[in-house]
């Protein structure tokens, strides 16, 4: 009877070490932002003459920072989802390669990060993306691109709840929060701890039963460590057509776009985005 008490004890000690885990990875695990100093964003217009720093109000009052490249009002807008980590000073390349000539484009940093208002959730996140759509939305009569990076294809997706999408693209991502919860801590019944859903998968679902069908382009290194191939692969296996993809060969997570070339990279999706 001792032994089956000392069991019992071990058990529920395992299982609150395990839950204390899944609340400290959701909180400050999938969320990783990084500020700068409010200076680097006054050379902006120095710099870019079609380029504007911009401040974009969100649903629940918060102030995010972003970055507008002024294209042709009447051609497409394409909107960067950024990954778990960093802020727009690492995005600038994008906003100088990937967008066709004469189209707009936005760069922006979700609530916590960079100089944007605000500490990250889930739900928080949301809000900046519904934002963001509305934002570009009344800048440009065109058509809208989602380009979706990591964390960012869920958002990129849920913005595809807000307003349809010609294409959306869905970088180095992953189908929801269970899958990688298994691929980071596979322990039988750990999905049924977790409070956050990030279901890409599911809002793609939704947001074609709303509009009807949408283009979309997975891309993912089948290298990737962090989010493993198979989970690109599946993404990629489970969303309906059209579809297209992309899986580059020797690239992981974080080295994709170095290891592919800049050029490569930007001529890929924009043989996507100008088919």
């Amino acid at each position: 009877m001792k032994y089956v008490l000392y069991l019992l004890v071990a058990g529920a000690v395992l299982f609150v070490l395990l839950w204390v885990y899944v609340r400290v990875q959701e909180r400050w695990g999938i969320f990783h932002p990084w500020s700068y100093q409010p200076e680097w964003l006054e050379e902006i217009d120095a710099r870019h003459k079609d380029w504007q720093p911009v401040e974009i109000e969100t649903g629940d009052g918060l102030i995010l920072q972003g970055i507008w490249r002024r294209g042709e009002p009447d051609l497409p807008a394409i909107i960067l989802f950024q990954g778990n980590a960093g802020n727009i000073t690492g995005r600038t390349w994008w906003l100088e390669q990937v967008p066709p000539e004469g189209w707009s484009a936005l760069i922006f940093d979700y609530r916590g990060y960079g100089l944007s208002e605000g500490s990250p959730s889930e739900a928080g996140l949301y809000k900046d993306v519904e934002a963001v759509v509305e934002y570009v939305s009344a800048k440009t009569e065109g058509p809208l691109y989602y380009h979706g990076r990591s964390l960012g294809t869920v958002m990129a997706s849920r913005a595809a709840l807000h307003k349809q999408p010609a294409g959306i693209i869905l970088d180095s991502g992953f189908p929801d929060a269970v899958s990688m919860s298994r691929t980071i801590l596979p322990v039988p019944g750990i999905e049924k701890m977790l409070n956050v859903e990030l279901n890409t998968l599911d809002h793609l679902r939704q947001a074609e039963e709303e509009w009807g069908e949408i283009r979309k382009f997975v891309i993912h290194g089948r290298a990737d460590q962090i989010v493993p191939f198979y989970l690109g692969e599946r993404l990629y296996e489970e969303i309906s057509p059209p579809k297209e993809s992309w899986f580059v060969e020797g690239t992981g997570h974080n080295n994709l776009v170095q290891v592919a070339g800049e050029e490569n990279y930007a001529r890929e999706i924009r043989k996507f985005l100008e088919p």
